[in-house]
């Protein structure tokens, strides 16, 4: 198994040869090259992060690539309800909020896009 330094610098290394590549174009999360197999081996890693403590600022674009991949995953009943689920302390030590910040860097550091990104809370998904 990987570990979260390897997951770190991996993912960083893509996005940044996509950037520049793509020299201003659309870069998508879920471009992170990461195979099928490798995918539930990555989720049970980042799902341990969250059982850790409080989250690490250093594992933003991990949690940016998990929370692309759950997309995938969830079935309908509202994203971050389903997120906060499969997602062991979420509620404890993550929110909405930390997913906006991760998003916004997405866009900043990687695709040099500004975003002012409103990730919607479980309380209005539920509306």
């Amino acid at each position: 198994m990987a570990s979260v330094r390897g997951w770190r610098q991996r993912l960083q290394d893509r996005y940044e040869t996509l950037a520049e590549e793509r020299q201003g174009r659309t870069l998508y999360a879920l471009e992170h090259g990461i195979s099928a197999p490798e995918i539930e081996e990555f989720n049970v890693l980042v799902r341990g992060l969250s059982e850790e403590g409080p989250l690490s600022d250093d594992d933003w674009l991990l949690w940016v690539v998990y929370a692309a991949e759950h997309g995938y995953l969830y079935d309908g009943l509202g994203y971050w309800i389903d997120f906060e689920a499969r997602t062991p302390e979420w509620g404890v030590y993550g929110s909405t909020g930390d997913a906006s910040t991760h998003l916004t860097r997405f866009l900043t550091r990687l695709t040099g896009a500004g975003c002012s990104c409103q990730v919607p809370s479980p309380a209005r998904e539920e509306l």
